[in-house]
Formats: structure tokens, C-alpha cells, sequence
């Protein structure tokens, strides 16, 4: 682990400040531009890609201390505050880079007991001790819980009165996504992790490579997907990086 880590945090040095503000620049979002178009009904679904993925993470780091941890490379487009009413908020799992107590403490603050928690099994007591009031903690069929110590990690189906949305969370491959398909289909958007995949000795049973997330696109019959698991932390091996250090020296590119 201590070797994987001292990866980590060398691989912030490839990096290249320039290639990130023309290929991932951080735009404010069209609740802020716009706010009068915030909250209009209507028969399609509308996503905003916030950085990393759907669970809410606006803090500095992916960690338990300040301090220390995977440090975001680029910064949320906005803050709590300036969110639009929210309705509910879903969490799949509990990893920091998910489920962030600061960032749960900014949404409480904010929405106060109208905000509704959907959670995995096992989570609904940390949520509550968070200061969360409507908290709904949730099972899944082939799932089993140890009193006291373990949380279920979850891809979550939100079904409306025109739409259909699925949010996979982290996640391994499997034929699980079939099933969901043959039951939920078509889904008018999907959110599908494709970053942090390396080590795959480590990282196979937790997170998908590119080409596993199309075919999870494909298997839960989604008509659009939005990728997302990537461009705010770096959580995965150097090895496939360091092909890019020779880029960054020839393009004069400072350290980050």
C-alpha cells in the first residue's frame, strides 16, 4: 500500500497545468448562468457533471484529515451554497472520494430536513449521526450485511414519470448489468465510472476499464451515458502514466 501510494503522489507530477485548462477546463455550471431555467418540469433529463462522481464530493482532498490524501487536480465548478433546490441525493458507497463528511455536513446546512438520503444497507446510522433526517437505507437481493461493520456498495435505478436514469457507482463487471438492463430498459441516461482502474490486480473487482464501461452502456441499454470516475483525483497506478513525462518536459509544463 505504502508503495502504491508514493505512486500516487508522484503521478500529480505529470500533470501539465496547460493541457488541463484547454482539455478539462472547469465551466460554471447552467444553474448559476441561468438560473430561471433551474427546477422547469419537462419530459427529458438533464445532468451536470459536478467533477469525479455522482456521490457529492466539493472537498479539497478524497480523505478522513485534511491534510493529507488524494488532493483534487481540478476544483468542483461550485460550492454547496450555490446549488439549486435539491430533492434527494443518492450515495453507492463509502470509499472518501464518495461519501465525504464535510461535504454531507454543507448539504445538511444548506437543505435541512428536506433533503431526502437514499443509502446501501448498513449506512443508515452514520448518515443520521451526520445530522441527515430522511434518511431510506436500501437492500439488493443477492446482498448480506455483518451487524456493526459492513455497508453494501450500490449502483442505484431512479425511475420517473418520463425518465430513467441509472448511476453504477464503483463497480467490477458482471452480468449484473443484463439483468438490470432486461428489467429497467432503456434508460434515458446512464453514469458510468471509467477511471482509477490500475493496478488491476487491485482494481478489477472495484472499478472498469473504458472498455467495460461501454459494455455496461450497452448492457443496461442506456440511449446516453456520461462518463464520470475521472479528471478530479488521481486514485490509480503511475505505470500508464509515465509515458506522458516526456510529454510534459517537451511542452515546458510545471509540476503540480
Amino acid at each position: 500500500v505504502e508503495k502504491w501510494q508514493l505512486n500516487g503522489k508522484k503521478m500529480f507530477s505529470v500533470f501539465c497545468p496547460q493541457v488541463l485548462e484547454r482539455e478539462l477546463p472547469v465551466l460554471e455550471p447552467y444553474f448559476i448562468q441561468r438560473p430561471d431555467q433551474c427546477g422547469q418540469r419537462g419530459s427529458s433529463v438533464q445532468a451536470t457533471w459536478l467533477g469525479h462522481a455522482t456521490d457529492p464530493m466539493f472537498s479539497q482532498r478524497a480523505s478522513p484529515v485534511p491534510f493529507m490524501g488524494p488532493k483534487r487536480y481540478r476544483d468542483p465548478p461550485c460550492n454547496v451554497e450555490q446549488l439549486p433546490r435539491l430533492d434527494a441525493v443518492v450515495i453507492s458507497h463509502t470509499h472518501y472520494d464518495h461519501l465525504d463528511a464535510d461535504s454531507v455536513a454543507a448539504l445538511n446546512a444548506c437543505f435541512g430536513s428536506g433533503l431526502r438520503w437514499f443509502v446501501s444497507l448498513g449506512l443508515a446510522e452514520w448518515m443520521q449521526k451526520a445530522g441527515c433526517e430522511n434518511v431510506t437505507e436500501m437492500d439488493w437481493s443477492v446482498g448480506s450485511r455483518i451487524p456493526g461493520h459492513a455497508t453494501l456498495w450500490g449502483s442505484w435505478t431512479i425511475v420517473g414519470q418520463h425518465c430513467r436514469f441509472f448511476f453504477a457507482g464503483d463497480t467490477g463487471y458482471c452480468s449484473a448489468f443484463k439483468e438490470i438492463g432486461k428489467r429497467f430498459r432503456p434508460f434515458d441516461l446512464a453514469a458510468i465510472p471509467i477511471g482509477a482502474y490500475l493496478p488491476r490486480g487491485i482494481m478489477k473487482s472495484q472499478h472498469v476499464v473504458p472498455e467495460e464501461a461501454v459494455q455496461i452502456h450497452m448492457d443496461i441499454q442506456a440511449k446516453t451515458s456520461l462518463a464520470n470516475h475521472w479528471g478530479t483525483f488521481a486514485l490509480a497506478s503511475l505505470l500508464r502514466l509515465r509515458i506522458h513525462a516526456s510529454l510534459r518536459k517537451s511542452l515546458g509544463c510545471r509540476s503540480i
